[in-house]
């Protein structure tokens, strides 16, 4: 959850990709946060988090991650990262990029619906409640419901995720079921967060923000360093 696509400048990008977040959920929060809903899924396919044109991977998740600061489809071009940008060199401006599933930037909302009909998903608060009332995260909940819920947000530019963690044994967890694993295993959430890289094989994510029911922002995070 650390990383948050937040910025379309190109000097903003980088720090957007790896910005800082965290929801630090205790026991007795869960059933206030947590919408259980055994139809949804986690996106299996690591070729979900790759960049498709005509239905084709242009740079996959495996190059995405070689360059640890993740892909925005807003600023599509490797320069813009800057100089701790490690992988292959890109530039698709002017190209018409978009998820695995044909999602992109000016997809609209029952497009991504149709996209992801299942998916679990992670939605951000309206930004000027929580900032009153601490209003929560939501999780699990498929892209209809995010739909559903944020047709009253105050803020312009709702964000939601659709998150993929797997585990050093294999299993694939959701957002949801990322924490069920810190609790159902004992830990400190305070020390999985900041040791990600000793509990899990990898962290993966889609990030939509969403204005006047369309895509406004688009971008694919990798964490685990």
């Amino acid at each position: 959850m650390k990383k948050i696509l937040a910025a379309v400048t190109a000097g903003a990008l980088c720090m957007a990709l790896v910005g800082c977040g965290g929801i630090f959920l205790t026991k007795s929060d869960k059933e206030k946060f947590y919408v259980t809903d055994p139809s949804l899924h986690v996106l299996e396919d690591m070729d979900e988090f790759g960049v498709y044109e005509d239905g084709k991977a242009i740079l996959t998740a495996e190059e995405i991650g070689e360059g640890g600061c993740g892909f925005g489809f807003n600023i599509p071009y490797s320069d813009a990262l800057g100089e701790r940008y490690a992988g292959k060199e890109y530039d698709f401006r002017g190209r018409n990029i978009t998820t695995k599933r044909g999602i992109g930037i000016g997809s609209t909302m029952e497009e991504v619906i149709e996209a992801y009909p299942d998916t679990a998903c992670i939605l951000a608060p309206d930004v000027k409640k929580s900032t009153s009332d601490n209003a929560p995260y939501i999780f699990d909940v498929s892209p209809a419901q995010v739909e559903y819920r944020i047709r009253d947000y105050e803020d312009e530019e709702p964000y939601f995720r659709i998150e993929r963690y797997e585990t050093k044994d294999g299993e694939l967890l959701s957002s949801a079921g990322y924490y069920d694993y810190i609790y159902d295993n004992d830990l400190s959430r305070y020390y999985v967060y900041d040791h990600e890289e000793e509990y899990f094989e990898s962290e993966w994510a889609l990030n939509f923000h969403i204005k006047d029911g369309v895509v406004s922002m688009l971008g694919i995070s990798v964490d685990l360093y």
